[in-house]
């Protein structure tokens, strides 16, 4: 299996700081970093395309500033458990879509034509191991927490998680196994936090 390491990093430095709790992640693959990827905050708004969304986007750029493809929560489902992942023209690539179950975290990962190519189960007895499959024939790849709880506990930095990917995936699924690491975050980790410039908690 090929892998890539998902790491939160600190915000930047300054008066705000203290008060700013999006998420940032470096996206490493052998030690170096390929990507990084940020919470979008309703103050923090950008003047690109996406600047018309709330705070529930994350963007992901390359090393040279580039937009790669964004994770956004529309508003109608802002209190549900729905992410879409979307190239910088705001075009469909797949999407996020959490299931109900009795104690496993549990979700469907759908490409852009509406397809489900994969679901996600991490079972209650293992929290922080989610394992890809499609209807349970096969593993196609796995998303590992490093520690309990370690996007609330560890938010400024420090730890992270570990995308496994299977050799038979094609480019356009390990897209989607990568962004489902962030929809985890956002769905299944997340705690209150500040919302930038407002001093108010998050949901």
């Amino acid at each position: 299996m090929g892998s890539l390491k998902i790491r939160p990093t600190r915000p930047d430095a300054g008066a705000s700081a203290s008060f700013d709790r999006r998420r940032r992640y470096d996206i490493l693959q052998t030690g170096r970093a390929i990507a990084f990827a940020e919470e979008q905050g309703t103050d923090h708004i950008s003047s690109d395309q996406f600047g018309q969304w709330n705070a529930d986007t994350i963007l992901v750029r390359d090393p040279q500033g580039a937009q790669l493809f964004a994770l956004h929560r529309p508003r109608r489902a802002r209190l549900g458990d729905e992410m879409a992942l979307l190239t910088p023209a705001g075009h469909r690539l797949g999407k996020f879509q959490r299931r109900p179950s009795l104690g496993d975290k549990v979700f469907d990962v759908f490409d852009a034509d509406g397809m489900v190519v994969m679901n996600a189960r991490a079972p209650f007895l293992s929290p922080w191991t989610f394992t890809f499959s499609l209807d349970g024939r096969g593993e196609l790849g796995h998303i590992h927490c490093d520690l309990p709880g370690i996007f609330s506990i560890f938010r400024d930095g420090g730890g992270g998680f570990e995308v496994r990917f299977a050799t038979r995936l094609g480019g356009d699924e390990r897209l989607l196994l990568l962004a489902a690491a962030l929809f985890i975050d956002m769905t299944f980790y997340e705690s209150p936090r500040v919302t930038p410039g407002t001093g108010r908690g998050g949901r």
